[in-house]
């Protein structure tokens, strides 16, 4: 059956689901995290595989029944530090990528709080880019802009001063150490395709504007929250932020707006 993530692309096989769902926070990351998984329990099982059959040739060598362990020691000696090194790769970026599943879902569950005030939450928007596909974790459309938000979710050290600081240009530093360089420009370039190559264009310029977000849960932010290109927040902190900002689409532009979304992002 020609399908993905369990929704027919064609055919007609008793799915009641004319089409797929929304996509949901975390979603890119569950699914890796599901494939780190497998991968992990492939390694694993060749890992175990090639002990026990090394166990086997052993028991029957004593038992003077042939055939010689000595070749399949050898490669169980090779395979299973190999398997081992694999595996301890895998675990840490599952783990990784299952702590950023979990930052999303966090992020998701302070955006659902802004449905009551009538905006339109969107997560795990896919996109395309000469073939090089990523996606921006989660979209607002709301009457005050709309915005592109980005998860990250570092982990925290066990001492120190674990904040988030932001000079409101381009430099995130966390516990005291300058994050990733591209943290910024990523998040800006992800609101910059969103707008110039996924929205419906409009003749209204502040409806083509897509405001960047990076969003921290769990994490304090302090120094400029409010850069000239992006933001830097604590999810707790959007909902007062993006009511204070002034009123720039109708509520028929962001009606516009979220229906196209909601037939794209399935």
């Amino acid at each position: 059956m020609n399908t993905k993530h369990g929704f027919p692309n064609k055919g007609n096989d008793g799915n009641p689901l004319k089409r797929k769902p929304l996509r949901q926070a975390g979603q890119s990351d569950a699914d890796m995290v599901r494939s780190l998984e497998f991968e992990i329990a492939l390694y694993l099982g060749i890992g175990l595989f090639v002990g026990l059959f090394a166990i086997y040739i052993w028991l029957t060598w004593i038992a003077r029944v042939p055939p010689n362990p000595w070749v399949w020691t050898v490669i169980a000696l090779i395979v299973i530090p190999l398997c081992y090194l694999r595996i301890r790769r895998l675990v840490a970026k599952r783990n990784n990528y299952d702590l950023g599943r979990q930052g999303e879902i966090e992020v998701g569950n302070f955006l659902e709080e802004l449905r009551k005030e009538g905006y339109d939450i969107f997560h795990d928007v896919q996109c395309d880019r000469e073939g090089r596909k990523f996606n921006i974790d989660h979209v607002i459309v709301s009457p005050h802009g709309i915005f592109a938000v980005e998860t990250k979710a570092p982990r925290k050290r066990l001492v120190g001063n674990n904040r988030v600081y932001f000079d409101g240009q381009s430099t995130i530093k966390i516990s005291g150490r300058a994050s990733d360089r591209e943290t910024v420009p990523n998040a800006i370039s992800k609101a910059s395709f969103l707008a110039n190559n996924i929205l419906p264009k409009g003749r209204n310029p502040k409806r083509d504007h897509v405001i960047s977000i990076l969003a921290y849960p769990g994490w304090s932010v302090i120094g400029n929250h409010l850069g000239k290109d992006t933001w830097v927040l604590n999810p707790g902190q959007l909902k007062a932020v993006i009511s204070q900002q002034p009123l720039s689409l109708t509520h028929e532009q962001c009606d516009s707006v979220s229906q196209f979304l909601k037939e794209r992002n399935r």
